[in-house]
């Protein structure tokens, strides 16, 4: 039978599918999902709000735990609010894009203005530092992207 369903000569009923998943002990679902290689979706409940300057969140939508590593981010800069950041590990980049509102990025000594509907990219092994010099919210999406190490303060398991 498994070798017919495997050749496409035959279509299995649902009582066959129910046997085989028993036999092999798993769910119906487990066996029609798809491998988790090709994808895996992280639900908005599993997604953690971290606070971050004085009345700002931060998210960490989704990374996917294997090198190279890298983390795809979601900011609420609240107004006049400013969220600093120690250096992440030696050749780390991140990649800002900015949807709403106007932000200032200090990095190694620079100062950088993005417009909003602008994106930026810094170096991330430097000290840095994102300011809402505005009285209006911003929000921004980052992707963190690692040379080596993932940043331990942030590592979880994949989503």
């Amino acid at each position: 039978m498994l070798q017919q369903i495997e050749t496409g000569q035959t279509n299995p009923s649902i009582a066959t599918v129910a046997r085989i998943c028993s036999t092999l002990g798993i769910t119906i679902g487990q066996l029609v999902e798809p491998p988790e290689d090709l994808g895996r979706v992280t639900p908005a409940a599993d997604i953690d709000v971290r606070r971050a300057g004085r009345a700002s969140e931060a998210r960490l939508l989704i990374n996917d735990g294997q090198a190279p590593f890298v983390e795809l981010w979601d900011f609420v800069i609240a107004p006049n609010d400013e969220i600093s950041s120690h250096a992440h590990p030696v050749g780390t980049r991140e990649l800002i894009h900015l949807h709403q509102g106007e932000l200032v990025v200090e990095v190694g000594g620079a100062t950088f203005h993005v417009a909003e509907g602008g994106s930026i990219r810094i170096r991330g092994d430097r000290a840095h530092l994102y300011r809402n010099p505005t009285a209006e919210t911003l929000r921004l999406t980052m992707t963190v992207v690692y040379s080596g190490n993932q940043d331990p303060r942030y590592a979880r398991p994949a989503t």
